[in-house]
């Protein structure tokens, strides 16, 4: 079963379905995304310091239907297009990109998502609304709760706290682990500030 979930990812992702379904909202977070990822969209593939390979951001790793797929030596188009398609179904649908008014939230909350992962983005999320008073349980889910309490605060607060959130996650991580992610410090509050 597991082997014929894989093969049916690597279709619908080869055949493009994200690429076609991603709104303009999405397709320009995901542009912001990337660029963060590979300032000129070269398309090269480099290797991470973790372990694997990333191209256009997608990490071999975390996402090894990418390998399946032939990702990494597809040409450079195609492979922008498999990326495109697995930020919308990974990243841009679990936050509710095209849900959230304010296209920079939207977009900062999407390369937090891509960074740090769907769950982890969306529990910053919520700890940020609750500095505004939301009273929610932050549990990395953003169900309809969230959303209407992100209809319910100002948009520009809410975006400067939820930096404010990930600063401090990323301070705490590399704190804990300063030989492997000091480095990375400078990089990530930088990628932050960004947007």
């Amino acid at each position: 079963m597991r082997k014929f979930l894989l093969a049916l990812s690597v279709v619908v992702a080869l055949l493009g379905t994200g690429y076609t379904q991603c709104s303009q909202k999405c397709k320009s977070a995901f542009e912001v995304v990337v660029r963060h990822e590979d300032h000129n969209m070269s398309g090269v593939v480099t290797k991470e310091p973790f372990g694997g390979v990333a191209r256009f951001g997608v990490n071999s790793r975390a996402h090894p239907e990418a390998v399946h797929a032939g990702y990494y030596r597809m040409p450079r188009l195609r492979a922008l297009r498999y990326a495109q398609s697995l930020f919308w179904r990974s990243y841009w649908l679990p936050i509710h990109g095209d849900e959230i008014r304010d296209d920079r939230l939207a977009t900062k909350l999407a390369d937090l998502a891509y960074n740090l992962g769907p769950v982890r983005a969306t529990i910053l999320l919520q700890r940020a609304l609750n500095q505004l008073g939301s009273g929610l349980v932050a549990r990395g889910y953003l169900g309809g709760d969230t959303l209407s309490a992100l209809s319910n605060l100002p948009s520009p607060a809410l975006l400067v706290l939820v930096k404010y959130q990930a600063a401090g996650f990323y301070t705490r991580l590399a704190h804990r682990h300063p030989a492997q992610m000091q480095a990375w410090k400078a990089t990530w509050l930088n990628r932050l500030s960004d947007g």
